[in-house]
């Protein structure tokens, strides 16, 4: 399930419902909602574009070499 991001049984079973099968929701067409996975991040991208753009201006307050400063290792 963590490679394919879903049970391989999941559009099948679910267009086998009555509920879904009625509505006239296809397999294909579960598996297709399912294979873009723009549907499950939700905000995350803005998000994680927001840290950057913050992260980015408290960086530039210092010099290169403290910004990309690399620790040793410790043992």
């Amino acid at each position: 399930m963590r490679e394919d991001g879903k049970p391989p049984y999941l559009a099948r079973d679910l267009a086998n419902d009555t509920v879904f099968s009625e509505a006239g929701i296809t397999e294909p067409t579960i598996n297709l909602i399912l294979s873009e996975k723009e549907h499950f991040i939700g905000n995350a991208r803005h998000q994680i574009d927001n840290v950057i753009a913050r992260a980015n201006t408290v960086l530039s307050h210092f010099p290169p070499e403290t910004v990309n400063y690399q620790p040793r290792p410790i043992l």
